[in-house]
């Protein structure tokens, strides 16, 4: 489940990177219902397949920011959560979804592993919603 989640999340914050690179309104999600759908078909798919999904979403969210010039980092995109965010924040959102869910698998990292400023960033984000 949450190698899917991971996977699903790059997905749509590449959906948010179009948004900053094109203008055209692009959800990171069509619904709440669809996020939760894509999440549960990617739970259920053999092993050597999700890490597949979770390679190539990863891959395409990374040489996507990488495309993102000055001025589009500075775009107005909306979360998930109906926040709107400059894209610079997109960054942010990985990095926050991929280290809670490492710690999450229980397989060794812990937050005592995390850095300081991400914790306390995490933190402010947390008491912020």
């Amino acid at each position: 489940h949450l190698v899917a989640h991971v996977a699903a999340n790059a997905d749509a914050l590449g959906n948010l990177v179009h948004w900053a690179a094109t203008g055209e309104r692009t959800p990171m999600y069509s619904s709440p219902e669809e996020r939760a759908a894509g999440i549960e078909r990617g739970a259920g798919m053999p092993a050597g397949e999700l890490t597949a999904w979770l390679r190539r979403s990863t891959d395409e969210l990374a040489a996507s920011t990488a495309a993102l010039g000055d001025a589009q980092w500075q775009s107005p995109v909306v979360t998930a959560q109906g926040r709107t965010v400059p894209a610079t924040e997109l960054p942010w959102m990985r990095s926050r979804e991929v280290c809670v869910h490492a710690v999450d698998l229980g397989t060794g990292p812990t937050f005592a592993d995390l850095p300081g400023d991400f914790l306390a960033a995490l933190c402010d984000d947390v008491v912020a919603e």
